[in-house]
């Protein structure tokens, strides 16, 4: 009787955490589709509650092998829950590790969607006129979270009114889409770049964020000088040379780590 009390107390109890095991993944899950500033808030609070976390999969685990040893009626709904809130946590650790980025992963984007980033620059400077400039920063299909423009020597804030900011440089909401849906084709979420003279002198591409950093390429319109580029190799901790005319940067938060993660083991790798 009091072994039969036990497991019924195990089951009970197994069957609450499957519960919060699941409601956790659903919620990384969620946080990973809705774009990298929910992940990133989810993540800080991840850094208090990891010894939360991981005893739950621990005892998540144990129920899901206890209900194939039990006959208890609720057999069925602890094996489903445990496995399921096991399989999303699972789940959403997997998708976050994937997201990671490093310079290997830039190149190896670079390469793949360098035509697409200069259509990119290339429509976006048709749409402007001379002296004015742009930076928008898209966070999911349709929903842009940064949007400035530079006119008049200086940037200007939308403060939620990017309709009406967007026409004082003659820019539409289809022109705005067309420029989404070449970065969403270049694998970036946002470019930032003014025009001068028909031409740039920079722009800056937003090629993913991960925990609150942002890793970006920087596209030159004219070829860096020798000189220059082996300075921001050695001493520009941000920075790595891919060529010429592109530089990786690396953009992290005030309390990440500094310097691009891996750049030195690129440069002696490549």
């Amino acid at each position: 009787m009091e072994e039969n009390t036990k497991r019924s107390v195990w089951v009970t109890f197994s069957l609450v955490v499957a519960r919060i095991a699941l409601i956790f993944g659903i919620i990384w899950c969620a946080a990973i589709m809705f774009g990298e500033g929910y992940v990133f808030v989810l993540f800080m609070i991840s850094l208090f509650s990891f010894f939360i976390i991981l005893p739950i999969l621990i005892i998540d685990f144990a129920g899901f092998i206890t209900s194939f040893f039990t006959k208890d009626s609720r057999r069925r709904m602890l094996m489903g829950l445990s496995g399921t809130g096991m399989g999303s946590l699972i789940l959403s650790g997997v998708l976050l590790f994937n997201g990671r980025v490093d310079a290997e992963t830039m190149e190896k984007n670079y390469l793949q969607h360098s035509s697409e980033m200069a259509q990119a620059i290339d429509y976006t400077l048709f749409c402007l006129e001379n002296e004015n400039g742009l930076n928008i920063e898209f966070e999911g299909r349709g929903r842009i979270s940064i949007f400035n423009i530079y006119k008049d020597g200086a940037w200007h804030s939308s403060d939620g009114q990017i309709d009406s900011l967007a026409a004082e440089i003659g820019l539409g909401q289809d022109n705005l889409n067309k420029i989404q849906d070449l970065l969403y084709q270049a694998s970036c979420h946002s470019i930032r770049i003014i025009k001068q003279e028909g031409t740039y002198d920079v722009a800056t591409l937003l090629f993913r964020e991960y925990i609150g950093s942002g890793y970006y390429y920087e596209i030159h319109n004219l070829d860096m000088s020798e000189s220059e580029m082996e300075s921001i190799n050695s001493s520009d901790y941000t920075r790595i040379v891919f060529n010429p005319r592109v530089c990786f940067v690396y953009a992290s938060p005030a309390f990440g780590e500094l310097s691009f993660p891996g750049k030195q083991e690129y440069l002696e790798r490549r």
